[in-house]
């Protein structure tokens, strides 16, 4: 894989923008704010109720703890959807540095396995180097119809965040072997592909492709 560096394309700082901007933090804090409070007041109801056929529980230690826990729960799942204030760090890094990175591999031979439900097919590229190389996500339809998977492609990516841009053609078009099922809900998960718009995965490729000659 080789990876180069470009000044950032409006379409692509806009988009980084999108992420830090006050509007969009200011907006994640107001639901914040109603799900606590929905958590709250679905506490102080479930207890009043138990209370009422159990006064030795009607202290409201009884849902205040519950309720605390719950919103720590959601804030901590809250940091990891959207990658809370590290995340943002790295966006306005990305910003003031204005690069992008393309990761360009050449690819020799690649596996097409069937979506689950409407998740969009997975790809496993192998590149001229040996590395195995998953594609995976809804966004992969649209570059299908283009023809994907390329004997050489750019993979864009702000260096710092992570934040992908999307996948950029440098070669003609690939004959990938197509697997006759998805792959299972274990194995999935095993590499990743429920998050990952792509990544570089420990895969026996020629024995997941012998599976399409069963």
């Amino acid at each position: 894989m080789e990876t180069t560096h470009r000044p950032l394309t409006a379409r692509q700082k806009k988009e980084l923008e999108g992420y830090v901007a006050w509007s969009v933090v200011a907006g994640r804090a107001v639901l914040f704010v109603v799900a606590a409070a929905i958590i709250i007041k679905g506490f102080q109801l479930l207890h009043a109720v138990i209370a009422a056929a159990l006064p030795l529980v009607a202290h409201p230690v009884w849902w205040v703890v519950p309720s605390l826990v719950c919103i720590l729960l959601l804030y901590v799942r809250a940091a990891r959807w959207t990658g809370g204030r590290r995340l943002r760090a790295r966006i306005r890094d990305d910003l003031a540095a204005g690069n992008v990175a393309a990761h360009r591999i050449h690819a020799v031979d690649a596996i097409e396995v069937p979506e689950q439900e409407d998740e969009g097919s997975t790809f496993f590229v192998r590149t001229d180097d040996g590395e195995i190389v998953m594609f995976a996500g809804q966004y992969l339809s649209r570059q299908k119809a283009k023809g994907f998977p390329w004997a050489t492609v750019e993979i864009l990516e702000a260096p710092s965040s992570k934040i992908f841009f999307g996948l950029r053609r440098e070669g003609a078009s690939l004959d990938p072997t197509v697997l006759p099922e998805p792959l299972s809900w274990e194995e999935t998960k095993r590499l990743g592909c429920l998050h990952e718009d792509y990544g570089i995965v420990d895969l026996d490729f020629e024995e997941l492709k012998k599976t399409a000659r069963l």
